[in-house]
């Protein structure tokens, strides 16, 4: 068994210090779509990019509704069911965080070396988000106001 991704809709689409170890940002997509494709997944019909909303994956050729767009066996996944949770009752995002952390502190020793090594070196988090959107005078989701009204700070 494996993840699937399919097309459900019609229309177009188009130096970091872990431990004591220099972490060089060495991966690429390239190295990526050549690891996913040796343990047995497919990734042909996507290719990575930047859009307006930062790097992401997008179509590489025409997509039928219903085709699959990616499939991967279960075992690349980066998974809660795989890794020892450091923190238990952690929510989910920590558990994810701690293992890629693990792997990233891990190098070329990892099995998910290649993914590791293709994640972006800086990312914005959900509240980094909010909160400069809310100083560019963006609107804010109701929820994430009424917390800034009170003084609620979210860590």
């Amino acid at each position: 068994s494996g993840l699937c991704f399919r097309r459900r809709t019609s229309g177009h689409s188009e130096n970091r210090r872990g431990g004591s170890r220099l972490w060089v940002r060495a991966g690429s997509a390239e190295d990526l779509r050549v690891w996913v494709e040796s343990q047995g997944g497919d990734v042909t019909a996507v290719r990575v990019g930047d859009g307006d909303r930062g790097r992401g994956l997008f179509a590489a050729r025409a997509i039928s509704k219903g085709e699959a767009v990616i499939t991967m066996p279960m075992r690349l996944a980066l998974s809660d069911g795989v890794q020892l949770c450091p923190y238990a009752g952690a929510p989910w995002s920590v558990t994810l965080a701690a293992a890629v952390l693990r792997e990233r502190d891990l190098g070329l020793a990892s099995p998910w070396a290649p993914y590791v090594r293709s994640l972006p070196a800086e990312t914005v988090g959900f509240a980094n988000s909010l909160e400069a959107a809310g100083s560019a005078g963006v609107p804010m989701p109701e929820e994430a106001m009424a917390r800034e009204e009170a003084g609620v700070e979210i860590r």
